[in-house]
């Protein structure tokens, strides 16, 4: 990525840098659930394309946590900033229609949301296929508040 090439030469000086490599963000108003959440109580919510592709999230607040104990720690490099158990679309969009108490029994078409949202951002974030963990951050001595989609849900949307 071209933002940490640019972080490069301070780590070659000596400075301690961490890459964060952030997961797609759940809160309460913003992040990925801001398009998604009025979709779904619409009841025009549904997985993309076949659904296949893995989603690595994390809460906000997991988020803001990690941050500042990557303040207090010795790591340097690369952390990725996604909780411990990321899931499919199908099994992301499975969760949110049932925390919203609505149906999701649509497909939305990948074209559909490359002319919403353009391009490169859909390919970015809702139809990216990653499967990350954050091994360097749990074996840092971080503990997730939420391990798990339903109650990190749950908590960012107050249900």
């Amino acid at each position: 990525m071209q933002w940490e090439q640019t972080a490069q030469p301070a780590a070659t000086a000596g400075t301690r840098v961490v890459l964060f490599r952030t997961g797609l963000v759940l809160a309460g108003a913003g992040g990925l659930l801001g398009p998604l959440v009025p979709l779904f109580k619409a009841g025009l919510g549904g997985k993309i394309g076949s659904g296949n592709q893995w989603m690595s999230w994390i809460s906000l607040d997991d988020e803001v946590a990690a941050v500042a104990h990557l303040m207090d720690s010795a790591l340097s490099g690369p952390v990725n900033l996604v909780a411990p158990n990321p899931v499919t679309n199908v099994d992301f969009t499975k969760v949110l229609a049932k925390v919203l108490g609505r149906p999701a029994l649509l497909t939305i078409p990948r074209f559909a949301l490359n002319v919403r949202f353009g391009r490169e951002m859909a390919h970015g974030t809702a139809l990216a296929n990653q499967r990350v963990r954050p091994e360097r951050l749990t074996s840092d001595g971080f503990v997730f508040a939420h391990e798990d989609l339903e109650p990190a849900l749950r908590h960012v949307l107050g249900h």
